[in-house]
C-alpha cells in the first residue's frame, strides 16, 4: 500500500508533493507573468503520435514536431515523425513514434493512400508560416451547468497564411505521420510559451510552457487577395468522449452488482456499453466495436475522514446499492453521477452540514493563529479520455475508439452547504491562492475591470418531498436542533428581536430560505426524504447563475488559470489497474496547487480567490484628499469560487475574464482572538481532533482505506 500518511500531509496548506515528503509554504501566489518588464506568448500547433498518447508524460517533455503553426513564424528547423519506420527521427535524437514497423506498413494499404500521405508530408516539410493572430479559452473546470461534474472546455482559434492555402494539408500530413489515418479525429498539441525581459534587460527563463493535447473540430476559410484567415475551434483532448456520439447510450439498461462494491457495478455498466457495440456489428452498421472502459479511484464511496478534511461517515452497515435503470440517449456521465451519490459520502448533506457547523464551533474556540479546520469536502467529478484504436472500420470509415469514463476523488470548499441563519469563518479568505486587491487599496496589480452583480431577492429552497409532506413527523431532527442552536448562538440569544441583534450572520448580505415542494423525485438516490435535498444540492453545485452575489473581473493575464492537469489524458495503468493523473503534472493526491507550474489543478480541487475592496466614504473639500474609514469596506469583500475562465489572447495582449461566486454567510460575528483553551476535558482527543480533523499521528490510511 502507498504511504499515504506523506501523501495527505497536508491538505489544507495544499502543497504540491515532489516525493512523499511536504514542505509547507504560504498560500498566497503571485502572478509569474510579474517577472517580466516586458513579455509576448508563442503558440505552437503541431502533431502527436500513437506512443506520445499511450505515455503522456512524453507529451510534456518530447521535442515538438509536425509543426503546423506557430506565432511569429515556424523557421528553418523542423522535426519531423517517420510513418515509415517504428522510430521518430529528429536531427540529433531518436525515439519512438507512429508504432510497430507492422502498424507504419499498414498506413499504406493502397498507391491512392500513399501519394496523398506523400503529397501532404512534402507541403508540411517546406515549413509553410501559418501564424496565430487571435486564441481564446473558455475554461469551466468544475461543476457547470453544461456537464454537471464532468469539465467543459472550448477553443478558438485564428490564424492567417499570407501565401496559400496548406492548412489542412499540414494537419492531414502530422495526422498521419503520428499513426492516424483519419485526420479530422486526430490528437494534435497546442503549446503556449511566455518568453520576455526584465526591468534590466535579461532575459527571464523560460518556464512557463503549457502543452494541451486537443482535437480539432470545426473551421471555416476566408480567402481573399491579403492571404487565407482560418478560424478553427477545437476542444481538450480529455473532453472529446463528451460529443454525442460517444456521450450518450444507445440502448436500455440497468446497472447492477454486489453489495456496495462500486467496481462491480461499474464493470456490469461497462458490459452493457459494449454489447450494444457488439449488436451494431451484428447489425452491419460497423467492422469494429468501439470499447468502454468504466473505472474510478479506490477512495470513491469511502465516507472517510483524512488530516483535515471534512467527510461524513454516518456509521451504517454495508448494504445493497440500489439498481439503477437507464434508457437510450441519456449522458454517460449523468448516469454515473446519479449513481454514485447513493453513497452517504455524496448524499448525506445534513450530515456534512451538521459535521462542518461543529468545526467551527471548535475552531472559534481558538486565537486566530491557531490551525483552522481544512475547508474541503471530499467529493467526485466525471473525467474521460479516448484513445484511437489501430483497426480500420471500412464502414465507418474511422479509426475503433477505447472510450474511458473515470470517477476521480475532488475536492470542494464547504462553504458550498452554506445555510440560513448559519456563520461561517471569515479566515477563509486568508488562505485562498489568489488575493485580489481593487481600487483604492495601491496593492491592484491585475484588475483591469469588476463588475458585481447583487441579487438583492436571493433565497435558498428548502424542498419538501410531496408525497411525504402529509408524513411528517412531530419532533425535530437532529439536524434542525442544529439550525436552531447555532441561530441563537450566532444572533446572540433565542429571541433575536427582544435581544436587538440581527438574526444574519452577514446583515448586509442576509441568506434567507423558503419551503417549496418538490414535484418529482430522484429514485435513483437512497432513502425518501433526503432525496429531495440530495437533488436540490446537486442542481446549486452545477448552476449557480441565480447566485446572490455574481462577480465578472477582468485580469491582467495569469497563467496560473490556465491549468494543465485537466488537459492531460490517463494513462493505461496496465496490471495495476490504478488510473491516476496526478504524477504526470506534479502533483499527488488532491492538492489544490501545482507547484512546479505555478497553477490550480482544476481537476484536484474547486479554484477559490479573495477579493478586498476599498472605497472613500467621502471627499475631503479643503484637503482634495479622499476620506478612508474602516467601516466604508464594501460588503462584497470575501471568498469566491472560479466558476469560468475565459483566457483571450489577441494582438499580442493577454487577458482574462473570470466569472466567479461568492460564498454565502462567510463571517462569524462571534470570532474574536482569545486565549487557547485548556484541553483537559478532551484529554482523550488530540488537539487537531477536537477542531474539526484526524490527527495525522493516528491515521492508520491502509485502514482507513480498505474499511
Amino acid at each position: 500500500m502507498a504511504d499515504f500518511k506523506n501523501i495527505f500531509k497536508d491538505a489544507y496548506t495544499g502543497v504540491t508533493l515532489d516525493t512523499n515528503t511536504s514542505s509547507y509554504k504560504r498560500t498566497y501566489e503571485e502572478n509569474q507573468l510579474h517577472r517580466y518588464a516586458s513579455y509576448n506568448y508563442v503558440f505552437t500547433l503541431s502533431g502527436l503520435t500513437r506512443q506520445q498518447l499511450a505515455n503522456p508524460k512524453r507529451i510534456l517533455s518530447d521535442p515538438l514536431h509536425d509543426i503546423i503553426a506557430r506565432t511569429g513564424g515556424i523557421g528553418s528547423a523542423q522535426n519531423f515523425a517517420n510513418y515509415n519506420t517504428s522510430t521518430m527521427v529528429f536531427s540529433n535524437d531518436k525515439f519512438e513514434g507512429a508504432g510497430s514497423d507492422e502498424y507504419a506498413r499498414s498506413l499504406k494499404t493502397t498507391p491512392t493512400l500513399q501519394e496523398r500521405a506523400d503529397f501532404a508530408n512534402r507541403i508540411l516539410q517546406k515549413n509553410r508560416d501559418i501564424y496565430f493572430e487571435r486564441v481564446e479559452i473558455t475554461s469551466i473546470p468544475g461543476p457547470n451547468i453544461y456537464r454537471k461534474l464532468m469539465n467543459y472546455t472550448t477553443i478558438e482559434m485564428t490564424l492567417s497564411e499570407p501565401n496559400g492555402i496548406s492548412f489542412w494539408q499540414k494537419v492531414r500530413a502530422a495526422a498521419y505521420n503520428g499513426g492516424y489515418l483519419e485526420h479530422p479525429s486526430a490528437p494534435f498539441l497546442l503549446t503556449i510559451e511566455f518568453k520576455g525581459f526584465d526591468s534590466k534587460g535579461v532575459e527571464v527563463a523560460n518556464d512557463i510552457v503549457r502543452r494541451m493535447p486537443i482535437q480539432l473540430a470545426q473551421s471555416s476559410i476566408s480567402v481573399n487577395a491579403g492571404g487565407t484567415t482560418y478560424t478553427v475551434s477545437a476542444v481538450p483532448w480529455t473532453e472529446v468522449a463528451s460529443q454525442n456520439r460517444y456521450l450518450f447510450t444507445r440502448a436500455q439498461g440497468a446497472i447492477e452488482g454486489k453489495g456496495d462494491d462500486l467496481s462491480s457495478y461499474l464493470k456490469d455498466f461497462e458490459t452493457k456499453l459494449n454489447a450494444a457495440q457488439e449488436r451494431e456489428v451484428q447489425e452491419k452498421f460497423r467492422q469494429i466495436p468501439d470499447e468502454y472502459k468504466i473505472t474510478a479511484d479506490f477512495t470513491i464511496g469511502k465516507a472517510v475522514n483524512l488530516i483535515n478534511s471534512y467527510g461524513a461517515s454516518t456509521g451504517e452497515a454495508k448494504d445493497q446499492l440500489s439498481v439503477m435503470t437507464y434508457g437510450r440517449e441519456e449522458s454517460i456521465g449523468y448516469i454515473l453521477e446519479k449513481f454514485v451519490r447513493q453513497f452517504d459520502q455524496y448524499r448525506k448533506i445534513d450530515e456534512i452540514v451538521k459535521k462542518y457547523w461543529a468545526d467551527v464551533q471548535s475552531a472559534s474556540t481558538y486565537d486566530s493563529n491557531a490551525k483552522l479546520p481544512a475547508p474541503w469536502v471530499p467529493w467526485f467529478k466525471i473525467v474521460t479520455t479516448v484513445e484511437l484504436g489501430n483497426k480500420w472500420d471500412s464502414i465507418l470509415q474511422s479509426h475503433n475508439r477505447i472510450i474511458h469514463f473515470h470517477i476521480k476523488d475532488y475536492r470542494i470548499h464547504v462553504a458550498n452547504f452554506a445555510q440560513a441563519g448559519l456563520a461561517g469563518y471569515g479566515f477563509w479568505k486568508d488562505i485562498a491562492r489568489k488575493k485580489y486587491n481593487y481600487i483604492y487599496t495601491g496593492q491592484n496589480l491585475d484588475i483591469l475591470d469588476l463588475n458585481i452583480e447583487y441579487n438583492s431577492n436571493y433565497v435558498k429552497a428548502s424542498l419538501i418531498n410531496e408525497p411525504y409532506v402529509t408524513q411528517q413527523k412531530a419532533n425535530t431532527s437532529l439536524f434542525d436542533k442544529v439550525i436552531d442552536f447555532w441561530s441563537a448562538f450566532l444572533s446572540g440569544g433565542t429571541n433575536n428581536v427582544t435581544e436587538g441583534n440581527t438574526p444574519y450572520p452577514e446583515p448586509e448580505l442576509p441568506l434567507r430560505n423558503v419551503v417549496t415542494t418538490a414535484t418529482s423525485d430522484d429514485g435513483t438516490t437512497k432513502g425518501k426524504e433526503d432525496a429531495t435535498k440530495v437533488q436540490a444540492f446537486y442542481d446549486f453545485l452545477t448552476n449557480n447563475y441565480g447566485d446572490m452575489v455574481t462577480l465578472e473581473m477582468k485580469i491582467m493575464g495569469d497563467p496560473a488559470y490556465i491549468g494543465e492537469d485537466y488537459f492531460i489524458p490517463m494513462s493505461d495503468p496496465g496490471d495495476s489497474q490504478i488510473y491516476s493523473k496526478k504524477e504526470q503534472v506534479g502533483s499527488l493526491f488532491g492538492f489544490d496547487w501545482d507547484d512546479k507550474k505555478k497553477c490550480f489543478n482544476f481537476d484536484e480541487y474547486q479554484p477559490v480567490v479573495s477579493l478586498d475592496f476599498r472605497f472613500p466614504s467621502d471627499f475631503i473639500e479643503n484637503q482634495g484628499l479622499y476620506e478612508f474609514t474602516k467601516e466604508d469596506t464594501p460588503q462584497f469583500t470575501g471568498l469566491y469560487k472560479v466558476n469560468t475562465v475565459t483566457s483571450t489572447f489577441d494582438n499580442g495582449q493577454f487577458t482574462q475574464l473570470l466569472k466567479m461566486y461568492r460564498f454565502e454567510n462567510q463571517n462569524n460575528p462571534s470570532q474574536t482572538p482569545t486565549q487557547f483553551k485548556s484541553l483537559s476535558s478532551q484529554s482523550n482527543k488530540t488537539e487537531t481532533q477536537i477542531k474539526g480533523g484526524s490527527d495525522p499521528a493516528i491515521v492508520d490510511p491502509d485502514t482507513a482505506f480498505n474499511q
